[in-house]
């Protein structure tokens, strides 16, 4: 086994231990040699010749990335060795260097298209808006050129820009605009679709909630199934007042304003037409959490009731 001695490579097999290499001696002389010494001029050539042989997307990869493109033009080398029966079980690769083979390796490369999510979900409250960004990267090599859709495109969500190109290596962020203005509390989704002129695509699916807004106000429904929630704004913590005169089943659900889910309480049976519950601003992992807007859902099975409850530490 020879190695390398730099361009990032750890070691190169070019040969069974002993193998005599006729190259090139001092005095302007030829004979056979062994060692890493001799290895490592064709481990350079190979390299070079693989540099001289790429497109600019790999070189511009290169020179942002030099370690990981080292390490990837070490295994175009240790993938496009011909296999020989006589070096298996001796070297790594049981082959000899073919850097033509390595060179179809490079060439053959494409972009890839890397999304960093396949689900977005929040709550947000009535007559508002929000934005957001997705990241978009470029994780191959080549320029790839991307165009966005939206499934039937609806009135409450719009994007930023719908196409573009990403250079190799690169990122870029697409801007996500939702409003809730003139739509009713509910359960609101769709689905954005991105394609690639490679053929790859990634959908996202967007889970929207709306909901109607409550704050230190009592709201009594026909069933008499009564909220309150006092103080709000809060610093350390806050008590929601529940009267339940049917005794119906409930739950509590806390989410933050992306519509992660925060907290919950589960009451699986009720025994009192009134309850109350203190939530402590913390996590479901029992850590506190920062200043900041977050939403509360009550549900029976037949009615739910929403509110905002605003954290000021």
């Amino acid at each position: 086994k020879y190695g390398s001695a730099g361009y990032g490579f750890e070691t190169i097999d070019l040969g069974a231990p002993g193998t005599q290499i006729y190259s090139t001696r001092n005095n302007n002389s030829y004979g056979n040699s062994t060692g890493t010494s001799m290895a490592t001029p064709h481990v350079a050539g190979a390299v070079g010749l693989l540099m001289a042989a790429a497109d600019s997307s790999f070189i511009t990869f290169y020179k942002n990335n030099p370690a990981e493109a080292a390490l990837q033009l070490k295994q175009y080398i240790l993938d496009g060795t011909d296999s020989l029966p006589s070096l298996q079980g001796i070297t790594v690769t049981g082959g000899r260097l073919n850097v033509y083979n390595s060179m179809l390796y490079l060439a053959s490369l494409e972009p890839n298209l890397l999304v960093e999510t396949d689900t977005i979900t929040l709550s947000l409250l009535e007559n508002q808006e929000f934005s957001s960004e997705l990241t978009v990267s470029n994780k191959g090599f080549g320029e790839l050129y991307f165009q966005i859709s939206i499934d039937g495109e609806p009135e409450w969500i719009a994007i930023e820009p719908d196409t573009g190109m990403i250079a190799s290596g690169d990122s870029v962020m697409i801007e996500l605009n939702l409003n809730t203005y003139g739509i009713e509390p509910g359960e609101y989704n769709t689905e954005i679709t991105i394609n690639t002129d490679h053929g790859q695509q990634h959908t996202i699916v967007v889970n929207m909630s709306v909901v109607r807004l409550f704050v230190g106000l009592d709201d009594q429904t026909t069933s008499g199934f009564k909220v309150s929630v006092r103080p709000n704004p809060f610093s350390s913590s806050t008590i929601f007042n529940i009267v339940n005169p049917l005794l119906k089943p409930f739950y509590i659900q806390i989410t933050d304003l992306q519509g992660r889910l925060v907290k919950e309480m589960k009451l699986s049976s009720a025994v009192d037409s009134n309850t109350e519950w203190q939530w402590n601003g913390d996590d479901i992992q029992g850590n506190i959490n920062g200043s900041g807007l977050y939403f509360y859902r009550i549900i029976t099975d037949s009615e739910i009731r929403t509110g905002k409850l605003i954290q000021q530490r």
